[in-house]
């Protein structure tokens, strides 16, 4: 992923504020955001515990216009090991 584009170069939008209440998060240990870069929008999650954990995020309408592009209004169940992250393609 570290080579991808839209890593590098592309926009970012944080999921942070809009999830401290959603399904799974622990604010002070999760962190997720999104990467966008033309038609490729990334799902970025860390887990920093200890735990692995199952989560369901918000993606505000506002994330899509920023990019440009039609996004979801809400992620499938994710799930991410303790001390792990996931790359999602949206």
């Amino acid at each position: 992923a570290a080579n991808d584009a839209v890593f590098c170069k592309g926009k970012m939008y944080d999921l942070c504020y809009c999830n401290a209440d959603s399904y799974g998060v622990d604010a002070k240990r999760c962190f997720m955001f999104l990467r966008n870069l033309g038609e490729k929008t990334y799902l970025v999650v860390a887990n920093f515990s200890d735990r692995p954990v199952e989560l369901r995020l918000n993606i505000p309408e506002d994330a899509g216009k920023y990019f440009g592009v039609e996004l979801p209004s809400e992620t499938d169940l994710i799930r991410v090991r303790a001390h792990d992250g996931e790359i999602l393609q949206l």
